[in-house]
């Protein structure tokens, strides 16, 4: 396990609040990589989910966005990250 993330947000007029985790995982077999990507769809936006080399981050938007500056220092512990816009 690399990092937690923790969202606290208002989401219309509930509060909602999810918990992702992130692993570091190695490549078996780099031919297995899709080439095309998928979009994903909710509330209103859309994503497009790729396959990204660590070294181009820094030319895209990226969620979490703090993974581009972590990417390239990662940490020997798990990294906790809390974004709480309740406040």
């Amino acid at each position: 396990m690399l990092w937690v993330e923790e969202n606290f947000w208002n989401w219309g007029n509930k509060k909602a609040h999810n918990i992702t985790f992130y692993y570091i995982v190695s490549l078996v077999d780099s031919d297995a990589l899709p080439d095309n990507f998928a979009e994903a769809s909710n509330d209103n936006s859309s994503v497009s989910l790729q396959w990204v080399a660590a070294r181009d981050m820094q030319n895209i938007t990226v969620y979490p966005d703090f993974a581009k500056d972590k990417i390239g220092n990662l940490s020997p512990h798990v990294e906790h990250f809390v974004r709480d816009s309740w406040k």
